[in-house]
């Protein structure tokens, strides 16, 4: 009798761990949950499939009991918005601060709640209340925190580093929260920190061609701007043998060294928060902001082009590598 018990304990969590999510219910005419997606730009998408991910995990079957609706073209954020509003979602998901903030102003008075997935300092630049108390039908993911480490892996990696070149755009209140940061970090470090700003890919273009020759690293800001021109910084970097680091998690997209966000953890975090809002009914403004975790990324392949050997020591610590 005893080993049958212990067997049926055993068993019993199994069972459950193995059998399949429920579908949940839509709506009470039975009719499927509609969210809106507004990514801003491609490098981001793995946030959205993490999203998706984590929505089928809790239940929301796409084609069942819930459908998206992610247009391609978002040069017209004012306009996506409106076309979301005028469709009647269930829900709006966002990625970055400046989107977010468009789709706040918005929908302000239609109830259609927010969910974002990845915001830098929501607080600060006026997005929600309070991490505990966000307010305004919103809710989401912050990814506040990562840049003054990204800052000091970038210097580990390269310690003879004197001298960092920082593009940035002020396409995000954030910005200047970051610069704060980076010169605090850098006057600590004792190197030399030089900002440009660019906010057009033609000053951006400008700013890179204007690097001093006795620049040591580039460091790249979280910024939409900068991480939909991501190429043509990672270009010129590779051609002046410049190593890079950031904290936006964009190892995959050429960054050398990152210390940030991995989307795809992110968008999944940011499902558990519209899961909360569809089917428990809770609303927006009551889940409190979560933070993203934070992994150490190399791009050994962007490393190896610019002739930059990454210390075994850094390596054993990375949460992802690009061989």
């Amino acid at each position: 009798m005893k080993s049958s018990a212990i067997i049926f304990v055993i068993l019993i969590p199994l069972l459950i761990l193995l059998s399949p999510m429920p579908i949940y219910s839509a709506h009470a005419e039975g009719k499927p949950f509609l969210a809106g997606i507004i990514r801003p730009n491609a490098k981001l998408q793995n946030i959205v499939d993490g999203f998706k991910s984590g929505m089928e995990s809790y239940g929301f079957i796409e084609g069942k009991n819930i459908n998206y609706i992610q247009p391609d073209n978002v040069t017209d954020i004012d306009s996506v918005i409106q076309d979301m509003i005028a469709k009647k979602v269930d829900l709006l998901f966002t990625i970055t601060g400046p989107v977010t903030n468009k789709a706040k102003q918005k929908l302000k008075e239609t109830g259609i709640p927010i969910v974002f997935g990845a915001v830098f300092n929501p607080v600060e630049t006026g997005i929600v209340k309070s991490i505990p108390d966000p307010g305004g039908n919103i809710t989401g993911i912050q990814i506040s925190g990562s840049t003054e480490k990204a800052f000091e892996w970038l210097l580990k990696a390269v310690p003879q580093a004197k001298f960092i070149y920082v593009p940035y755009s002020t396409d995000s209140e954030a910005h200047t929260f970051i610069i704060n940061i980076l010169e605090k970090s850098a006057e600590k470090s004792h190197v030399e920190l030089v900002t440009a700003r660019t906010d057009t890919p033609e000053e951006l273009t400008k700013a890179l061609a204007a690097i001093p020759k006795n620049a040591d690293a580039i460091f790249v800001p979280n910024s939409p701007f900068l991480i939909s021109n991501l190429e043509t910084i990672i270009k010129v970097a590779i051609e002046r043998k410049l190593p890079t680091g950031s904290g936006t998690g964009q190892y995959k997209n050429g960054i050398m060294i990152t210390y940030g966000q991995d989307h795809f953890h992110s968008g999944k975090m940011a499902s558990r928060l519209a899961k909360s809002v569809l089917h428990d009914k809770i609303p927006a403004a009551a889940l409190p902001i979560e933070t993203t975790e934070f992994f150490l990324g190399i791009n050994l392949q962007t490393a190896k082009s610019i002739g930059i050997t990454i210390p075994g020591s850094i390596l054993q610590q990375a949460d992802f590598i690009v061989r």
